[in-house]
């Protein structure tokens, strides 16, 4: 039976705030400069598949498995007031990664290997008898590899067909980590005490609060440098603008939150943070999808 705590703790709005991944990865089949290569559009059954595979089932697996294991008493991710956690959250959690990677199939083998790949490191990184998550760097890097580069990637294999380029895609997924696994450590920056209580230093704690801002504002500037690079590249530079345009909102309200923070630090709290975090996922996520739009209706 699934209770009311295994439902919260799959967090399903949390991968509206992982989305911009997938969408970034999807547009790297728009890259070419002619569309006679290839299109998703084409296949757009495997796209709904894998879409669905890591939001609605991969994603909130992993949530649920990281809550079971933390058993958080305070604010985690997008759940202000947590529920205890009981066995129906564990099994929540297995039953959503079986029925994701039966899912994966569908797509390709390659594909249903990226699902497994990150199924066994997010359960490393949150299982208790390994716990990745409790050491900063090793903790980081999960992150920063599995939900940027790894995902990005994995839209790769949506589709049957081959495509050029293959240093500029490993560009995109790079800059996939750096945008987003390097924004992670703000998700842990209101999350120092209950951490430390937890055995857990993660990189956030590291760095200190100031640090982590510092930290987060350079890895996304070293995003947008390699997807401006790739951008120009591929004689898509309308696109640059474009995205700047569309983040206005998340550089106003980082830099405003920033100096506050620094004025403050009791403003890195978890309201603020999620504000942030929210803004910055609606923006990216407008962004990569207008370029999905454009360079479609463009070529």
């Amino acid at each position: 039976m699934i209770t009311r705590a295994a439902i919260q703790h799959l967090r399903l709005k949390f991968s509206v705030l992982l989305m911009p991944v997938f969408w970034l990865g999807l547009f790297q089949y728009y890259l070419s400069p002619s569309m006679n290569y290839c299109n998703p559009l084409e296949d757009w059954d495997r796209v709904l598949v894998a879409f669905i595979v890591w939001h609605l089932f991969i994603y909130p697996a992993s949530n649920a498995f990281n809550s079971y294991q933390d058993v958080d008493s305070g604010p985690i991710g997008s759940i202000q007031s947590p529920l205890p956690t009981d066995n129906s959250v564990l099994y929540t959690s297995f039953v959503m990664n079986m029925i994701g990677a039966l899912l994966a199939l569908y797509v390709s083998e390659l594909f249903t290997f990226f699902v497994l790949i990150y199924i066994t490191t997010s359960t490393l990184y949150s299982w208790r008898k390994i716990r990745l998550k409790r050491f900063p760097i090793l903790g980081f890097l999960t992150v920063f590899i599995f939900q940027g580069a790894w995902i990005s990637l994995s839209c790769l294999l949506l589709i049957g067909c081959c495509l050029p380029y293959p240093s500029v895609f490993l560009t995109i997924a790079t800059a996939a980590s750096f945008l987003f696994g390097g924004g992670y450590p703000i998700t842990q920056i209101y999350q120092h005490e209950q951490d430390r209580k937890d055995g857990v230093r993660t990189i956030s704690m590291l760095l200190g609060i100031k640090g982590t801002i510092i930290f987060s504002g350079l890895m996304n500037a070293i995003g947008m440098a390699l997807l401006f690079f790739v951008l120009w590249k591929m004689n898509h530079t309308y696109l640059i603008a474009i995205y700047l345009l569309c983040m206005i909102p998340t550089l106003y309200q980082f830099s405003k939150w920033a100096q506050v923070v620094f004025k403050d630090e009791t403003q890195a709290n978890y309201k603020n943070v999620m504000k942030m975090t929210w803004i910055s996922a609606i923006c990216n996520n407008i962004a990569f999808i207008l370029f999905i739009l454009l360079t479609y209706l463009l070529n």
